[in-house]
């Protein structure tokens, strides 16, 4: 009988645990809520001359930032003609 209660309290412990969890997880959508167009979003990954420049959220990752210095530095010294 003792086993019986623990295992229907262990279960509907998961049960709550899940529910709770999975509703945690997704944002609320929200009334007014709009899509972001496609014509104004900015690619993940821009394939250039000076290689692949990344960019999380619009915004450019260091590795980026130092790829795109490093080039800009060369550039200038005038390394660049052949």
């Amino acid at each position: 009988m003792k086993a019986k209660w623990l295992t229907t309290l262990a279960v509907a412990g998961l049960i709550a645990i899940t529910t709770v969890t999975t509703h945690a997880a997704q944002p609320p959508k929200l009334e007014m809520t709009t899509g972001i167009p496609a014509s104004i979003t900015v690619p993940d990954k821009v394939k250039t001359s000076i290689g692949t420049l990344d960019y999380f959220d619009g915004a450019p990752t260091g590795e980026t930032v130092a790829t795109v210095y490093d080039y800009r530095h060369v550039w200038n010294s005038g390394k660049h003609i052949y």
